[in-house]
């Protein structure tokens, strides 16, 4: 199984969309600096384990070491790598090719930090964005609408045509 990236707009969302996928028994890695990340996801963040692992020390090659070892659990230990849109554009992410890889809080995500993200994507890879319609209309204040969901579903396709010219996006919304 190929390992699914996953990206959110804060550190807030990342963990918490790491927390649950933990709570349902999948095998997660929370990326991203350890700062970063929640105590409660120590044991899942690839920073706090690659540190504890091989040393704190703060030289180039401790530094190196620590990100192979990243790439090492992430490859096999981990099916979904949660992190933030800009974390995504870690080095230690560059290796894997992803099948999909979800944009959470979507609504809410800037072009340029979606790029970062998206950079690590191939022609093959599947891009599923997600995020509450409500996300989208406040970026869209003052439109006049028939659903929520269908603006969210449209800005959202089409900040994808613009980012990812020659993909299609999917243009339906889908409410959980």
């Amino acid at each position: 199984l190929e390992l699914i990236l996953t990206a959110a707009t804060s550190n807030i969302a990342a963990d918490n969309l790491a927390r649950r996928l933990k709570l349902l028994g999948i095998k997660v890695g929370r990326y991203g600096s350890r700062e970063s990340v929640a105590d409660d996801l120590r044991d899942i963040s690839t920073a706090f384990l690659a540190e504890q692992a091989e040393g704190d020390d703060m030289n180039r090659g401790a530094k190196k070491r620590r990100r192979a070892w990243e790439q090492g659990y992430l490859k096999e230990q981990v099916d979904v790598a949660c992190g933030t849109l800009i974390s995504a554009g870690g080095d230690h992410l560059h290796d894997f090719q992803y099948p999909v890889l979800v944009l959470d809080e979507a609504g809410q995500a800037t072009e340029p930090e979606t790029i970062v993200a998206l950079c690590q994507t191939s022609d093959n890879t599947r891009v599923v964005l997600v995020g509450g319609s409500l996300q989208a209309l406040m970026c869209r204040a003052g439109a006049v609408v028939e659903s929520q969901s269908q603006v969210f579903c449209d800005a959202c396709a089409r900040s994808h045509e613009t980012l990812l010219p020659n993909r299609n996006p999917v243009r339906e919304p889908k409410e959980w």
